[in-house]
């Protein structure tokens, strides 16, 4: 066996090394390849059979919330590294509202609206985790029950398949993606008694993406696994796509695609938010894992293993809901850069505060 494969990365509780090196196997026989697709059909508004806001479906969705039996996951295992650094749900909206502040008062918001208590997990890294307790620590919500469930991590690789070292020698890790969310809601699907039938999934750095009514009378009435907001696309994005397959609807991301065959009309992306229940959280444990390249902040190219979310539309029917992204009605507003909490600001403070949810 070829000596530079075989250095071992060090164990960590939030590390399975039998896997990781079932996957160094498989990135080295390029069993992880994925082959470029073309001639993709993309979804189109005319696809979309459910448009937000869909008052048709409000009254099953809100007496589902009032139940208990909707649950919220909170994606925050992402560092702010365009943002100066630290957890990204730590960093401030407004002088004393953190991202994650903003989040839970807004679901804090929709439980009083339905007279219940909502159901709350906020996924964390190992790398964000102190600093999210830490914004939890001043947080006190009667109407939430919530818990922080740390992802795991798997050692990224150089495209060698030598281990990537950090400046002092260790091993650079990273978490295996959103598709590790089914698993992790698999465990830990039950809080304080609370045992929710759905869970919306949302990303920390997507504000506008409350837990609402409408979405999820939408999701149950189209009898789906799973539901997953689109946005209209614009020529600027790349990957998050969503396709129309021979099964239904699938998202791909950028790196699936030929770049010759992006779509260069209409389409839609995926903003991340999702609804999944029971069914998609069994089918979502068998996401497969795909091998992704990032440039690290020394230009080097890694090698990390992740699973995607967005994948589940291949292993069970996925519904879409098509909501606007632009103007006060808003449900997707991503903050990736810190240009666009500058930009963002003013229209996802007023958007929130006309919903009724938040009072700055």
């Amino acid at each position: 066996m070829d000596p530079r494969f075989e250095e071992e990365a060090p164990a960590t509780q939030y590390y399975d090394n039998a896997l990781f090196e079932r996957l160094r196997r498989d990135y080295r026989s390029n069993s992880l390849s994925t082959p470029l697709l073309t001639d993709i059909r993309y979804a189109t508004r005319a696809d979309i059979q459910s448009h937000w806001p869909d008052e048709a479906h409000r009254k099953i969705g809100s007496s589902t919330i009032s139940a208990g039996d909707v649950g919220a996951v909170i994606l925050c295992g992402g560092l702010a590294t365009r943002f100066g650094g630290g957890a990204k749900a730590a960093v401030e909206l407004l002088p004393g509202w953190t991202l994650l502040r903003v989040k839970l008062e807004a679901l804090a918001g929709v439980a009083a609206a339905h007279d219940t208590t909502l159901a709350v997990i906020v996924v964390v890294s190992p790398a964000t985790e102190l600093a999210v307790l830490k914004v939890l620590e001043s947080q006190s919500h009667a109407r939430l029950r919530i818990k922080v469930v740390t992802q795991s991590v798997l050692p990224r690789l150089l495209e060698d398949g030598h281990l990537l070292l950090q400046a002092d020698g260790t091993p650079s890790f990273s978490p295996p993606g959103h598709g590790e969310v089914p698993k992790l809601l698999a465990a830990h699907h039950s809080i304080d008694g609370i045992s929710p039938r759905l869970w919306q999934i949302s990303n920390i750095d997507n504000l506008l993406a409350t837990l609402d009514a409408d979405i999820v009378g939408a999701h149950i009435a189209s009898k789906m696994d799973a539901t997953v907001e689109v946005a209209p696309g614009t020529a600027t994005d790349v990957g998050g796509y969503l396709t129309y397959g021979p099964h239904g609807f699938e998202i791909l991301e950028g790196f699936q695609v030929d770049p010759s065959d992006r779509p260069t009309k209409e389409f839609f992306l995926n903003t991340n938010t999702f609804l999944i229940g029971g069914t998609a959280i069994s089918a979502g444990e068998r996401l497969p894992y795909y091998a992704v390249t990032k440039t690290t902040s020394d230009r080097r190219t890694a090698v990390q293993f992740e699973q995607l979310l967005g994948g589940i539309g291949s292993l069970i029917p996925l519904n879409a809901v098509a909501v606007p992204r632009d103007g006060n009605m808003s449900r997707f507003r991503p903050m990736k850069l810190i240009e666009d909490l500058h930009e963002s600001r003013g229209a996802v403070v007023a958007a929130l505060e006309a919903s009724g949810l938040i009072n700055w």
